[in-house]
């Protein structure tokens, strides 16, 4: 019975969750996390001291790195991506010249999506390119920066 309840609430809960800040910095990512339907647990793990990102409870079956939006942007806009296993993870910025220009995440992350907040109030109007490398998995797309 408590199943079946969970069950016919789940489209409510989902509906209702709001994706959370952690932390107070500005590039912390924020991730939606919803019930687990299997046995009505969520499951959270934290990473580091300083905020990390809690993993959701969907896992990917393969590495997965969104178009970043909005695209252009002014100052910030919202990466997002998923890691299928538990595995080292960078996630980085460059420039049109290829110098790295910030790092976003250099972390072992545990399975599942993510979303990145990237300030780029400090940065000239241009072209970047950002990078999701794990393992043998690498993968560029570019954004734009207009002030």
């Amino acid at each position: 019975m408590a199943k079946l309840l969970f069950i016919l609430l789940l489209p409510f809960v989902l509906l209702v969750a709001q994706p959370m800040r952690i932390g107070n910095e500005t590039n912390q990512r924020r991730v939606v996390i919803a019930p687990q339907v299997a046995n009505s647990e969520s499951k959270v793990s934290s990473e580091s001291k300083k905020g990390s990102p809690y993993a959701s409870i969907e896992v990917p079956k393969e590495f997965l790195l969104k178009q970043n939006y909005p695209n252009p942007f002014n100052p910030s806009t919202v990466i997002e991506f998923g890691v299928p296993s538990d595995m080292w993870v960078s996630l980085k910025v460059f420039n049109v010249l290829g110098r790295e220009v910030a790092t976003l995440v250099n972390e072992r992350l545990s399975a599942g999506f993510y979303t990145h907040n990237f300030d780029a109030s400090g940065l000239p109007s241009g072209l970047y390119f950002y990078k999701l490398q794990s393992g043998d998995y690498s993968k560029t797309m570019k954004m734009t920066v207009m002030k």
